[in-house]
């Protein structure tokens, strides 16, 4: 039998019919899918990204406290360094320190209210125990914050040699003079006091003194502070050497009453009790009441107040040395606010006294260094930037965040109201309240805000 074609035909216009419906509702139901699914992953977060977070601290947080701006306070006490030189340079630590100590001193103020450190004979490095007063040449004191010199002169023909008594020490007058005239040029802020005294007998058939000292002033004028009747300010003497001598020179201020007052007790024995040999003797006890008296009288002096902490003749000049700087640095005491102590004037001078005298002339203001932190999702970034700032500061952050959408979900690094402090117990910044994070939302973007950086990864 012929199949019915009619039949055949009918079933399949059936079987289109009833097809052709459920292609369309596949197809919008596939699309509403599609779209459901594309607006869980902008709308809604999909997954935590802690994996990706990173809450760390960008970069370093070193504790630190700051003396009017330039020289960090440093604790000398810590210091291998003693209150005698041990090599034949100052360590480093306190070269970066105070090469440039002088550049905070108020302008106004006078020289006789500036903490200085200073060497005695400071030129004499050769001739044995009983010549020797210095460890650093001339140009590493400079380099190691000293600013008053001893410059003991010979007449030799028509120069001065450098002498400790009889111990030629392997230098001239000029050497001094261009070591000291090179540093003030590198360092125009800082300035020099230099006393100048003939030493030890003239070489025969030498000129007068006052006629070789004429060719030295003429070479370097200008290096030299002009003559004065009265202490001048910090700011009439930068960049210069203000001599001052008991001898005419024409030129800085005369070493006599009317403006210094000075300790400069220089024969010192062991085991003296009282005074026996005059005014220029002492025992070390006695040497060392001195220095402490003379450190206390600075305090309230309107005078250069002078304080040789050296001595000899009874002993070698290192072994007073050895006690009476360790009795100066005591009696100054560990840094507790600025204070003035006069010039102390010392023979080899140890790091730790050198600084702890420079470091008198400041009050400290305690800060924290610049710390960072940082948040980030898989494609942005926040940071949390906290400049130098004095201790007690205390910086707010409002809360928000910062989104990139990648396709197929947002980025976004997120933070609470946030509030960090400079801390005066570690002086360092912490974070004092907030928290912040990361996820996948793709909306309150805020970051116009003061101390917030934002990017993308």
């Amino acid at each position: 039998m012929a199949p019915d074609s009619s039949t055949d035909e009918n079933v399949g216009l059936v079987s289109s019919s009833i097809r052709r419906p459920r292609s369309r509702i596949s197809r919008v139901l596939l699309s509403i899918l599609v779209l459901a699914m594309l607006a869980c992953v902008v709308v809604i977060p999909l997954r935590r990204q802690s994996d990706s977070l990173s809450h760390y601290v960008v970069s370093p947080s070193p504790v630190g406290a700051l003396i009017e701006s330039r020289l960090t306070v440093l604790d000398e006490d810590s210091k291998s360094e003693g209150t005698i030189s041990s090599s034949s340079s100052p360590a480093s630590w306190l070269t970066s320190a105070v090469e440039d100590w002088m550049i905070d001193l108020p302008s106004s103020k006078s020289i006789a209210h500036v903490s200085i450190p200073g060497t005695h004979d400071s030129g004499a490095r050769f001739g044995g125990v009983g010549c020797e007063t210095q460890s650093w040449t001339i140009e590493k004191q400079l380099k190691a914050g000293i600013r008053f010199f001893d410059i003991r002169c010979r007449i030799a023909g028509t120069v001065f040699s450098i002498h400790h008594g009889p111990c030629f020490q392997e230098m001239f007058f000029g050497d001094v003079l261009i070591d000291v005239q090179d540093f003030l040029y590198a360092h125009p802020n800082e300035f020099v006091i230099m006393n100048i005294q003939e030493e030890h007998k003239p070489m025969s058939g030498s000129s007068s003194f006052s006629s070789i000292w004429s060719t030295y002033r003429s070479r370097f004028n200008s290096l030299f502070v002009d003559s004065r009747s009265s202490l001048p300010t910090v700011g009439q003497v930068r960049g210069k050497v203000l001599l001052i001598s008991t001898l005419s020179l024409g030129k800085g201020i005369k070493w006599d009453s009317a403006l210094t007052e000075t300790q400069n007790i220089y024969k010192v024995y062991a085991l003296l009790n009282d005074n026996p040999f005059g005014s220029s003797t002492a025992s070390i006890g006695q040497k060392k009441t001195l220095v402490r008296s003379y450190i206390d009288k600075a305090a309230s002096s309107s005078k250069l107040v002078l304080n040789f902490l050296s001595g000899a003749e009874g002993m070698i000049p290192k072994d007073v040395a050895r006690s009476t700087n360790q009795n100066a640095y005591e009696h100054i005491g560990a840094y507790n606010g600025a204070k003035r102590v006069g010039v102390i004037i010392m023979d080899f001078p140890g790091e730790k006294l050198v600084y702890r005298v420079i470091k008198t002339n400041f009050e400290a203001t305690e800060y924290c260094e610049p710390r960072t932190w940082r948040t980030q999702s898989g494609k942005t970034w926040a940071e949390f930037r906290m400049p130098r700032a004095v201790v007690g500061t205390s910086i707010s952050i409002k809360g928000g965040a910062y989104y990139k959408y990648k396709f197929p979900k947002c980025h976004r690094a997120t933070w609470t109201d946030l509030r960090f402090v400079c801390s005066s117990s570690s002086r360092t910044w912490e974070v004092a309240s907030g928290s912040w994070d990361a996820d996948a939302w793709c909306h309150n973007s805020n970051t116009n805000q003061d101390y917030l950086a934002v990017g993308v990864l």
